[in-house]
């Protein structure tokens, strides 16, 4: 394992939208009809960026055109009004707002406002009423958008640094200084947001173990509540692909290095890539969260149903998915999704409870799918052997050495039909 590299695939989710196919608009308007929840999540994907980093292959767009940020905040108000006119009469309530990209600050402060009023105008979710997130870069990052979105309620606000060191930015193509950074950060930890998070990368060519632990310590010196570390990955269809090799002895050092230092400094690992401050105490399973996303790039899950515009992260593409978006009337049409089964079901709660600090509750778990998980699957036996796995009463979960290499374990909950409708 130790050979193995510290990334194979990123299971934040499952199954993922590669696997996607063509969902009839009745399915999913049946879904929306019958939605009744207390604890939903609504996701508002902005695709456009200043200038797409060197190793992202997400749905975003570099964009300088107003006319079509425009054209997009109509459609995305339009979906909204669509969604609303589907769920009048369900029994739901909105607790979390997230606003994703791309780089959503990249909106003016009349753009946000239209939609905000949009979605409280239609859906039963008021801004300063939930739990209210949103993504920036450090060149999008203006005060007076910050204040307005502070007096719209905002309480979590998530920065993408990457590094500290102006080489490494240059290296991946980060579009910002590091004079940015500070400045950012600044503006964010003057206004007192209730939690913020900052997003440094290891494995960068060039990067060693003294400038890691320099981006560290200067995240540290804002006290966030929260640090995302993420290895550097090259994917086919981004601009580091081709240009740069990955060395895997070199990326499992740095995690080692990255995650030392933040312990040290008394922030609790959740995750292969997440450590905060305090954790968020409550006995909820992961896996049967319901999400409704507006916006080109997001996906929903509702129940058994996944679904999103087409996906794509090639650039030519990502346009072409963009213009029919903005072009269309009705929000249901031309969706692509994932009807889970059973067993996905099953794959998606063990995949989402194992990838997660408290582990997955086997009584739980048995109680749900009926059969015992050890037997079910004879991979454990080795997972033990290697001590990458630990059992804590009814408690199952990774060790240190299995959150590590979580991105390469998690993986084997695949199934054999996502995998072939991947590869398609």
């Amino acid at each position: 394992m130790d050979k193995s590299p510290i990334y194979y695939q990123y299971m934040y989710s499952y199954p993922h939208k590669n696997a996607y196919y063509e969902i009839e608009e009745e399915k999913i308007l049946n879904a929306i009809s019958n939605l009744k929840d207390d604890n939903l999540t609504l996701y508002i994907h902005v695709p456009f960026c200043e200038s797409k980093c060197g190793y992202c292959n997400l749905f975003s767009i570099p964009n300088t055109s107003e006319v079509l940020l425009e054209k997009y905040i109509d459609t995305v108000c339009n979906q909204i009004i669509q969604y609303g006119n589907k769920l009048c009469e369900n029994h739901i309530k909105f607790t979390n707002l997230i606003l994703g990209g791309g780089t959503p600050l990249i909106l003016s402060i009349e753009q946000m406002e239209r939609i905000f009023k949009t979605l409280e105008e239609n859906l039963p979710i008021k801004t300063d009423e939930v739990n209210f997130v949103i993504e920036t870069s450090p060149n999008q990052t203006d005060l007076d958008k910050l204040l307005y979105l502070k007096n719209r309620g905002l309480n979590r606000i998530s920065i993408g640094i990457q590094s500290f060191v102006e080489d490494e930015l240059k290296c991946i193509y980060r579009n910002h200084k590091k004079e940015s950074c500070y400045k950012a950060l600044d503006k964010i930890i003057n206004l007192k947001f209730d939690a913020v998070n900052i997003d440094l990368i290891y494995g960068i060519e060039g990067q060693t173990k003294g400038s890691l632990i320099y981006s560290i310590n200067e995240a540290l010196r804002y006290k966030p509540e929260e640090i995302f570390i993420y290895p550097l990955y090259i994917r086919e269809d981004t601009k580091i692909f081709g240009r740069m090799n990955l060395n895997y002895d070199f990326q499992h050092e740095m995690y080692d290095i990255a995650v030392k230092e933040l312990n040290k400094n008394g922030y609790i690992q959740t995750s292969m890539r997440r450590f905060v401050k305090r954790v968020n105490e409550n006995n909820l399973s992961c896996g049967f969260e319901q999400m409704l996303s507006v916006g080109c790039g997001g996906r929903s899950y509702i129940g058994n149903l996944h679904f999103c515009e087409p996906y794509t992260s090639k650039r030519n593409d990502c346009k072409e998915v963009l213009s029919n978006y903005v072009d269309k009337d009705n929000s249901f049409k031309g969706l692509k999704g994932y009807e889970l089964n059973f067993e996905e079901v099953e794959r998606r709660f063990i995949i989402k409870n194992l990838g997660y600090y408290k582990g997955l509750d086997l009584k739980e778990y048995k109680k749900i799918f009926n059969k015992d998980l050890l037997k079910a699957y004879p991979i454990f036996e080795e997972l033990f052997k290697e001590k990458l796995i630990e059992l804590e009463g009814e408690i199952l979960r990774l060790t240190k050495k299995g959150i590590k290499y979580s991105d390469v374990i998690l993986p084997f909950w695949i199934s054999d039909t996502v995998k072939e409708r991947m590869k398609k």
